[in-house]
């Protein structure tokens, strides 16, 4: 049991200290608290959170942006 305890720690500390760890961490916690934040703002605007995953949402949002006319 020990030993197995010793190789978890061993594991656990690799992984806090990996970069690639560290980035994916990041990338997914990005990745989330966007899907959180458009979410908030649909139910601050009494909108259909649903309406989040349409095309046409985000054409606009692109538009508004500057992106292609």
């Amino acid at each position: 049991m020990k030993e197995l305890m010793t190789k978890w720690k061993q594991l656990v500390q690799t992984m806090i200290v990996s970069v690639s760890f560290k980035l994916t961490l990041f990338v997914l916690v990005t990745i989330m608290m966007f899907i959180i934040g458009v979410m908030v703002g649909f139910i601050i605007n009494h909108d259909n959170v649903l309406n989040a995953f349409s095309f046409k949402f985000w054409h606009r949002i692109i538009e508004t942006i500057g992106g292609n006319n």
